[in-house]
């Protein structure tokens, strides 16, 4: 074979990789790894001397879950201003799995038990109270609620285009006292949630897909970002030495999906203090 027919071949090959649907999921794991890995590292977890290890997709047989957990620090000022004080976030996560022949993760699918599903965690350094709880340790329900508001408002669906974001929550149940991760004393929060569908017709090119893939609903025609109630479950504790308020939580549209994921990934998660305990 000619030197040029080999190259002819080399160039097909990429060609219809590149083409092929599989191509947005290994863009995906290759842009979301350095990116990632570079947030950490400059993270509060990593200013406070603590370190969280949370199990990603590949941690269980099943194909539910994005293959690792990924970290975002968002700009200061952009939190503070809904909080009112000056305060530092960092956010992990981790999203569906994407449907390798589609393109996409399955976070848009209707039919999938993680639809508009997310699991994580959220840091919170306050250097002036602890964020989220009352001076006598009972929760402070409507400040704790800021974080997941302000990330799924404002830094998920706005980045899909979404203009009008809504997220309205009714709290089911709050339990104190609970053990978790081999830590006592952290506070439960469930509750029911409306906000909107990822699900929209794709109208232009939106950074977020670089992560999540774009909807593979090719000839969707229904409304944007429709309403759908999800469920939220939350996991706080305060730590004072350290002045960070740290929730783990899990957000989605299928109960079981979500019991499964807090007992086979989140609840074998690891947190690592620098300081004694």
């Amino acid at each position: 074979m000619k030197k040029w027919q080999k190259l002819l071949i080399i160039i097909l090959i990429i060609t219809v990789f590149v083409i092929s649907p599989f191509f947005q999921y290994a863009k995906s794991v290759a842009v979301m790894a350095v990116y990632s890995a570079s947030e950490y590292n400059q993270s509060v977890m990593k200013n406070n001397d603590i370190e969280i290890k949370i199990p990603g997709g590949l941690s269980t047989m099943d194909k539910d879950w994005y293959p690792f957990v990924m970290t975002f620090n968002p700009t200061p000022s952009s939190f503070s201003r809904r909080v009112g004080r000056d305060v530092e976030i960092s956010i992990m996560y981790n999203f569906g799995a994407f449907e390798y022949l589609k393109g996409a993760s399955s976070y848009y699918d209707d039919q999938s038990p993680y639809y508009n599903s997310f699991y994580g965690a959220y840091v919170i350094h306050d250097e002036n109270q602890s964020f989220g709880f009352n001076a006598d340790g009972t929760l402070n329900e409507a400040e704790l609620s800021i974080v997941p508001d302000y990330d799924m408002r404002i830094l998920v669906l706005r980045s899909l285009g979404c203009t009008t974001p809504t997220f309205d929550y009714t709290v089911d149940d709050i339990s104190y006292g609970n053990s978790y991760l081999g830590i006592d004393d952290w506070t439960i929060m469930t509750s029911t949630i409306e906000t909107q569908s990822p699900i929209h017709a794709v109208k232009k090119d939106y950074q977020a897909y670089i992560q999540y893939g774009k909807p593979y609903q090719k000839d969707y025609n229904g409304e944007d970002f429709p309403l759908m109630t999800v469920y939220g479950r939350v996991y706080a504790k305060y730590f004072a030495a350290e002045k960070l308020t740290v929730c783990f939580y899990i957000i989605g549209s299928d109960l079981e999906a979500m019991d499964f994921c807090d007992s086979e990934i989140l609840q074998k998660s690891e947190l690592i203090r620098g300081n004694p305990m």
